[in-house]
């Protein structure tokens, strides 16, 4: 979609990065002992989308000598879930993508969710976007929302101001990330 938008000159903006390879990245760093990720997502539009770029990017040869595995949070009630994850040890990383419904329909706010995966888990919990951070997660490669709405709003007041065409504001994929 970004390809299409930038062939109108008054579209312009930041493009969201999924960050899930930068995520996987950033943990085999940290715990260069994994042997086994596991993706934790739901059946959520978002769930599904994460999970979908999450088994393109278990392709890739860099990832050729760990499991990669996956868990629909969907499928499980929430004590059947926390069962599942207490199970898993040393050598495994959790990887939430998403798990905001449970099989029972139940919502959870990602701090929520978060706080009740890491809670139950004794493996470290990493998380591809933002929040969750004060809950046991572990570490992430987010996007910086506070950043990039910074600017946005820089870049209009100039527009807005005279000083700036919106043409001349490209899309931009430099977001800075934690």
């Amino acid at each position: 979609l970004a390809g299409e938008a930038e062939k109108y000159p008054n579209f312009t903006g930041y493009l969201e990065s999924d960050n899930i390879a930068a995520t996987l990245d950033l943990g085999l760093q940290m715990l260069p002992d994994t042997d086994r990720i596991v993706a934790i997502y739901d059946n959520s539009n978002a769930g599904l989308s994460y999970y979908r770029l999450y088994q393109e990017i278990s392709k890739d040869d860099k990832y050729r000598h760990i499991t990669l595995d996956a868990i629909n949070f969907g499928d499980y009630t929430q004590d059947e879930f926390k069962k599942k994850i207490s199970q898993y040890q040393d050598g495994t990383i959790l990887l939430q993508l998403n798990a905001s419904t449970d099989a029972d329909g139940n919502f959870y706010s990602v701090d929520s969710s978060t706080k009740m995966i890491c809670g139950a888990a004794s493996v470290p919990v990493l998380r591809n976007s933002i929040g969750g951070y004060y809950n046991g997660v572990l570490a992430g490669k987010t996007v910086r929302f506070d950043l990039t709405t910074r600017e946005a709003a820089k870049n209009i007041m100039k527009v807005l101001d005279g000083d700036l065409q919106m043409q001349d504001i490209p899309l931009s994929d430099d977001v800075d990330g934690t």
